[in-house]
């Protein structure tokens, strides 16, 4: 998570606004009640056009707690994860895909090799994909606060960088 939100950090950089800005939420955990009730706080703590979650898991939630409000994804908020789960695609959810097939078998080979006493074992970084789906587009209304514009940015800053480096962007008029 540490890295995740560093490299968000990273993006607030690159576009030029503060990070401190941002409202984030730590929810405690990665699973689907986690996820519902840091939306919740975030939703009626501040007036958001985006909410980035570390997880596909907390995005799908953080859907779910919007609808329940009768918010819709992108119309109202846009909505993006992060791992590429299975269930994502399913829900049309933008998310940032890792390697996880790749990722479990080198854990699984560390974890073999820490048990037979290695000591030098290698960080691993592995390489990530935008993947726009149904969740996430330009913001329907206008600005009002200043937390609201840096998170669009934020959306915008990603979709051209992306597009810069050749990827298919589709959904951003930054792009």
């Amino acid at each position: 998570v540490r890295r995740r939100l560093a490299g968000l950090q990273e993006w607030f950089d690159t576009a030029g606004v503060p990070f401190d800005d941002a409202p984030i939420h730590e929810a405690g955990g990665f699973d689907e009640a986690s996820g519902r009730w840091a939306t919740r706080a975030l939703l009626d703590e501040h007036d958001v056009t985006a909410l980035l979650c570390t997880s596909d898991t907390m995005a799908l939630a953080a859907l779910e707690e919007m609808e329940s409000r009768g918010l819709r994804a992108p119309a109202d908020i846009s909505v993006i994860g992060f791992d590429d789960a299975p269930a994502s695609a399913a829900r049309g959810l933008t998310t940032i895909r890792q390697p996880l097939h790749r990722k479990g078998e080198l854990a699984a080979d560390m974890l073999g090799r820490l048990l037979a006493g290695e000591t030098d074992v290698p960080c691993v970084e592995f390489s990530t994909d935008l993947l726009v789906r149904a969740t996430t587009g330009p913001p329907a209304r206008d600005f009002v606060r200043c937390t609201r514009r840096h998170l669009v940015i934020l959306f915008t800053c990603i979709f051209t960088r992306i597009n810069r480096e050749g990827a298919a962007c589709r959904r951003s008029s930054a792009c």
